[in-house]
């Protein structure tokens, strides 16, 4: 059956996840953390458990379980390669989690600068994409330029991005998604500008990959990463990287490890468990719009239904909120002004609460069976502007895949009855009956 003709089926996709069917005080729990990782259908633990006891082996032996694990290893870039239609399955390799992977790979890059070059960080993204281009461009002598957050919408515009290139610039990293407020930037335009100048293009995917189909040859960026755990798969990290771009870069390894790719990007032994988790989740995904074969066409397929669910996920949420008479108070630094254009934004939102630290909100909330988070997320460029890091940073909600309208209006029920609180000491906080 072509991808296009199947439906959303939300009851199927719940009964495949053993997290959701919880209770907290006779009351069905609601995971509202997906920007921090999103829960996993029951295919990808048994995925792992199955490697481990029946085909635990390192690489390169003659026996059937280290065949068996190459196997694995290959089909897990294969599939990798399909998620983020990579023209090569030789364009994906794998690490402990997105923040290594950068961490290993900026220092392979940065190899290639010299002084008096430079590079664009955005103010936007999280920590992870920051940090270690940060580092790398200091022990080069490498010039660090931001492109600023726009405040007013929560977004980094691309008019704020040409000033800063020039044919000293030698690197752009952003993020496809604020993992913050959830805006969604114009990934395809930012790298067709960096282009001019032939800067190497990095995106962090981490966020947008729970909630988007990502195309690396449409998007035309250089190289890519995110962590599974935030798509239902183990934590792992995945990065991609254009052949002929990451063949020329020498690659920060110890001696002995292979000279070509992919292989030559990963530290050591990998984790081949996660490996079959990944090949799990990705075959789970395939199938929610196909006959689970791991094709583009069906997983992008599915993304495209998530992506459709969850716009009449946050239209409910957004509705909601049109009757908080104080939602002004609870967004008195403008963390909402993402907007109300639901394909402009994924179903992740942040508040500060008057008179509430965003942690004693958290366990308000979590003492109801509405599972949220705070802090400040790793991101420092947005937190550090509006003067939030002291203050315990924000309280931040995200909808996934598997949340129901049900678990929406039962958010804004627990929401309205925590603005009536005592604790909270604005008073006039409450979303109209």
């Amino acid at each position: 059956m072509n991808p296009a003709y199947h439906s959303y089926n939300l009851i199927k996709i719940r009964q495949a996840i053993p997290a959701l069917l919880q209770t907290h005080h006779c009351h069905p729990v609601i995971y509202l953390n997906g920007p921090g990782g999103t829960q996993v259908p029951r295919c990808v633990p048994e995925a792992m458990s199955h490697y481990l006891l029946e085909t635990n082996s390192n690489l390169g032996a003659p026996f059937s379980a280290s065949i068996k694990t190459g196997k694995i290893m290959e089909e897990a870039r294969r599939a990798a390669a399909a998620f983020f239609n990579a023209r090569d399955w030789r364009e994906i390799s794998f690490g402990q989690n997105m923040t290594s992977v950068v961490f290993n790979f900026s220092r392979a890059l940065s190899n290639t600068w010299q002084p008096g070059d430079n590079i664009i960080l955005t103010e936007l993204d999280h920590d992870s994409n920051v940090s270690p281009w940060v580092m790398a461009a200091r022990e080069k002598g490498v010039e660090i330029r931001y492109w600023p957050v726009n405040l007013e919408g929560m977004t980094l515009d691309l008019e704020d991005l040409e000033p800063l290139l020039d044919s000293r610039t030698r690197l752009l990293a952003v993020t496809m998604a604020s993992n913050l407020v959830g805006s969604i930037i114009n990934i395809k335009e930012a790298v067709r500008i960096a282009k001019q100048v032939e800067a190497h293009v990095f995106i962090d995917v981490t966020h947008a990959c729970a909630h988007l189909s990502i195309d690396v040859q449409e998007l035309g960026c250089d190289s890519m990463a995110c962590s599974a755990y935030k798509f239902s798969g183990p934590h792992l990290g995945i990065l991609y990287g254009r052949l002929e771009v990451m063949q020329l870069i020498p690659a920060y390894k110890v001696p002995h490890a292979a000279d070509l790719c992919p292989s030559k990007w990963e530290q050591g032994t990998q984790n081949f468990e996660a490996l079959a988790g990944l090949v799990a989740i990705l075959k789970y995904k395939a199938g929610m719009a196909g006959n689970g074969d791991l094709t583009t066409a069906n997983l992008h397929a599915a993304m495209q239904m998530i992506f459709n669910y969850e716009r009449k996920l946050i239209q409910r949420f957004l509705e909601g909120l049109s009757s908080f008479p104080a939602l002004a108070e609870w967004d008195r630094y403008g963390l909402f002004n993402v907007g109300t254009d639901v394909n402009a934004r994924t179903p992740t939102f942040s508040f500060r609460i008057p008179g509430q630290t965003p942690e004693e909100t958290t366990r308000w909330f979590a003492e109801e069976g509405v599972f949220t988070a705070s802090g400040h997320f790793h991101c420092s460029g947005v937190i550090n502007k509006l003067g939030l890091d002291e203050l315990g940073g924000v309280w931040r909600l995200g909808f996934a895949y598997y949340t129901t309208i049900e678990e929406i209006d039962r958010l804004l029920e627990k929401m309205n009855q925590y603005a009536q609180s005592a604790r909270v000491l604005n008073s006039t906080c409450i979303l109209t009956q």
